[in-house]
This record gives C-alpha cells, sequence and structure tokens, in this order.
C-alpha cells in the first residue's frame, strides 16, 4: 500500500500576512484619520450643545365609579327630568381631562402664558422660580384677561439697577425705554408691572432676560395636543397622564394641577346636579302641601254650602279623604325619602 502524505497549508511564505506592511499601509494616512476622529467629536460636541434635552413625566389617576346600590341609584330617579350625572366611563373622563376648558384653567392657574426667563434658559429651570414677575397694572381680573392674558408680545430686558431696567423689542430688537420696577408703564399689551421675586439676585444684575406673553387660548391648544391621556388597560379604571418637555419640575407642575382642577371640577358638578336636585323637591313638596290645603278648603265649603250633616254621607266623604290622604302621605313619604337622600350625599 502507497502511504499518503499529509496535506500542509499556507506553507509558502508569500501566503502569509506581513503585518508591518499591512500598518504601514494605514499609517501612511494618519493624517485623515486624526482629522476624521477631531470633525466627528466637533460635531457630535456641537449637536448635543445645540439640542435640548426632553424629559417625560407622567401619573396614574383611578377613576371611582359609582356604587350600585348607593346615592347614585337614588339620583337615578330622576334620569327623566335630565337631572343625572350619567354613567362615568374612561372615554368620558378622558376627554374631560383633555378639554379645552379645563386646560385653559391649568394655564390660568400656573401662568403658562406668561415667561420670563435667563436668555439661554433652554431647560426652563426659571419655570415658577423667575426672578421677575410680569402683572396688568389693573387690579380687575376681568379687565387684566381682556387687556394681557389675550395678547402676544416678545420682549428682551436688560437690567441696569436694583431700581431701573432697559426693554427692547424681541424681534426688532429696538430699544423701547427705560422702566422701574415695580411701576406700571404702556406696553403693546396694555399698561402692565414688572417687578422683582424672591428668587432675585443682585448678582446677576447684567443678565438679559426673555419675555414672552401668548394669549391663554393658544398656550392651552399648544398643551392640549402636549398632553397624553390614555387607559392603562381594558380591564382596570386606570388612567395614564403623561407629558414630556425640558423640565422635569415644569412636567409635574403642570399634571398634577391638571389632575387637581379635574376633581374640583368633578365635585363641582356633583353640587351643581344636587342643587338642582334639591330644588326640585323643593318645589315638588309646595306642589302638594298647595293642593292638600285647596283639597280641604273645597271639602269644608262644599259641605258648608250643601249642609251635609247626614252622618252616613258625612262617614263616606270621610273614608274617600281619608284614601286620598293615604295616597298623599305615601307619595310625601317617597318625596321625604328622596330628600334623606339628598341631605346625606350633601353632608358627605
Amino acid at each position: 500500500m502507497s502511504e499518503q502524505q499529509p496535506t500542509t497549508f499556507f506553507e509558502n511564505q508569500e501566503d502569509k500576512i506581513n503585518i508591518k506592511d499591512l500598518l504601514s499601509r494605514y499609517l501612511r494616512n494618519w493624517k485623515w484619520m486624526v482629522l476624521s476622529v477631531l470633525v466627528c467629536a466637533f460635531y457630535a460636541y456641537f449637536y448635543l450643545n445645540s439640542i435640548t434635552p426632553q424629559y417625560k413625566s407622567s401619573a396614574k389617576v383611578l377613576i371611582k365609579e359609582d356604587e350600585k346600590g348607593g346615592m347614585a341609584s337614588g339620583l337615578d330617579v330622576f334620569e327623566d327630568f335630565g337631572l343625572s350625572s350619567g354613567s362615568d366611563n374612561l372615554e368620558n373622563e378622558i376627554e374631560i381631562l383633555k378639554s379645552l376648558t379645563l386646560i385653559k384653567k391649568v394655564v390660568n392657574e400656573i401662568g403658562l402664558n406668561i415667561s420670563i426667563a435667563p436668555k439661554d434658559d433652554k431647560n426652563e429651570t426659571a419655570f415658577q422660580q423667575s426672578p421677575l414677575a410680569l402683572h396688568s397694572s389693573n387690579h380687575d381680573s376681568n379687565l387684566a384677561d381682556t387687556a394681557l392674558y389675550n395678547q402676544s408680545a416678545f420682549y428682551e430686558l436688560q437690567i441696569v439697577n436694583a431700581k431701573t431696567f432697559i426693554l427692547f423689542d424681541g424681534e426688532s430688537h429696538d430699544e423701547l425705554g427705560t422702566y422701574f420696577f415695580g411701576k406700571s408703564f404702556k406696553s403693546s399689551i396694555g399698561d402692565i408691572i414688572i417687578e422683582k421675586t424672591e428668587f432675585y439676585n443682585q448678582e446677576k444684575k447684567d443678565q438679559t432676560y426673555v419675555i414672552s406673553v401668548t394669549p391663554v387660548l393658544n398656550a392651552a391648544i399648544w398643551l392640549q395636543s402636549s398632553i397624553q391621556v390614555e387607559s392603562v388597560n381594558k380591564d382596570a379604571s386606570v388612567l395614564s397622564i403623561s407629558l414630556e418637555g425640558p423640565s422635569v419640575n415644569k412636567n409635574n407642575t403642570i399634571i398634577n394641577t391638571l389632575i387637581r382642577l379635574h376633581e374640583l371640577s368633578a365635585v363641582e358638578d356633583k353640587n351643581r346636579i344636587t342643587k338642582t336636585t334639591s330644588e326640585f323637591i323643593n318645589e315638588r313638596m309646595k306642589v302638594i302641601t298647595n293642593e292638600l290645603s285647596l283639597v280641604e278648603v273645597e271639602g269644608q265649603d262644599y259641605k258648608t254650602a250643601k249642609s251635609l250633616t247626614d252622618l252616613t254621607s258625612d262617614a263616606q266623604i270621610f273614608l274617600e279623604k281619608n284614601n286620598d290622604l293615604e295616597k298623599t302621605i305615601t307619595q310625601i313619604a317617597i318625596q321625604l325619602e328622596m330628600a334623606d337622600y339628598m341631605i346625606e350625599y350633601l353632608n358627605q
């Protein structure tokens, strides 16, 4: 038998990889490699400093449904009169939480339509901690809403000293004038006052501030589109409310205010229904009382006019009136039971 020789691979020196030649080939372009690294590092630095980080805040709300057989069932008897609050479900609550009426209350509550912050405050750290505040010089809240909160303005403010500041147009940068802190002056949005707050720091007197005033409706529409309200799952009566923005504090404040005002609105709604129902019961009881008095007077006048002294006839009339009175008493008892429900509900 002939013996087979073992096979060897890459024994030829020409087939081997020369590491030295490979490195020298790349090192010849080291300038371009370093330049590429520097360009990428510069771009990354510029990108990270130009964008504003966004943070997401969320909260979960448990929607309690009225227990059957309780006060809610007692109010169901008024559904035919259009006085019932109706069934509460998650879809209704989602629409209420995102309603423009409720969100406008949030905007007014925390002043989201007016912002005074340092020019470089991209993360909105000055939210509710601004060193300056802007108010309408008219103390009438209704007039203030008309003169200030339904208009737009964009200013830049340069502090001169502890008493005065210079105001510039935010777009053209034209100087509008020098004014005093705490003193009223005329502006494009009416007579306003700019004053220092407890967060004012004398050391930052040369800081430039940006003043932005947005109509309440516009701010509410923007906030309405930013807030997300959705059901956690179909088997739980829990809603998730979330909001993204550059300031966690601002996100949390908006969500907490929305939840609180929603609860207050629900209480006011129930109180309105309770008041309407109570007024209805009182009116019905007055009508029943008047009817009973009228029946009694008419019966007495009839007997007097007809000289009804026959005992048998009087007894028959008495039995008929007694039956009518028993029916009326039953009706009044029902009304009183409804009133008890209402009293119990109001006490709660």
